[in-house]
């Protein structure tokens, strides 16, 4: 594939290989959203204010995400289409690899603004939903796995206190305000991230 890729530059490796839409393997599909999930709610040291958010505003943030790349409403306890992003498939587009079944009828995203993006697909999210929202199971994953993580995250913050510490020490006038900034804020983090442990 490769060396077709090569004598074919200027084709988009999407449209090369015609891998969009439901030619995408359903477990590669769900595996972007997993990767994705994974992204939203993993506390990075390097991202302070999502580090310091307790686990349910990262599920509101991760829920909220998922709808908007997926061209999902969340109303009334139940999933729809947003009709901003999908319209119904004409005769001619059914085929089409990005053509979804909703509710009976097949629709395909609107392409007149290039702003909308679809990154996954609604027919794979909305399985992970009920009632309109994340499903409990996926949320006390998320949960989980979180407060496994927890206390390597706060090893993680302790050892780049400890090395903020350090260079002040060594050499005073290579400590930056910046570094210093950097100390005060892990030390506010490391005392949230333990009281999420209590």
């Amino acid at each position: 594939m490769i060396e077709n890729m090569k004598q074919e530059e200027d084709s988009a490796p999407v449209l090369f290989n015609n891998l969009v839409g439901k030619h995408i393997p359903e477990e590669a599909r769900i595996i972007s959203i997993a990767d994705t999930i994974d992204a939203i709610v993993s506390r990075r040291t390097y991202h302070m204010t999502r580090l310091i958010l307790p686990i349910e505003e990262l599920i509101d943030d991760l829920e909220a995400e998922l709808l908007r790349s997926t061209g999902l409403i969340s109303e009334n306890g139940k999933i729809s289409l947003d009709d901003s992003k999908w319209r119904f498939a004409e005769t001619t587009e059914k085929k089409l690899p990005h053509c979804i079944i909703w509710e009976n009828n097949l629709y395909i995203p609107r392409t007149e603004d290039e702003t909308i993006k679809i990154q996954f697909d609604p027919t794979v999210l909305v399985k992970m939903y009920e009632n309109g929202k994340l499903a409990q199971n996926v949320k006390d994953g998320i949960r989980k796995n979180d407060s496994m993580l927890m206390p390597k995250k706060i090893i993680e913050i302790e050892q780049i206190i400890s090395d903020l510490e350090l260079k002040k020490m060594d050499d005073p006038e290579l400590f930056t305000r910046e570094d210093s900034e950097r100390f005060e804020s892990f030390q506010k983090a490391k005392k949230i991230l333990e009281g999420f442990l209590i």
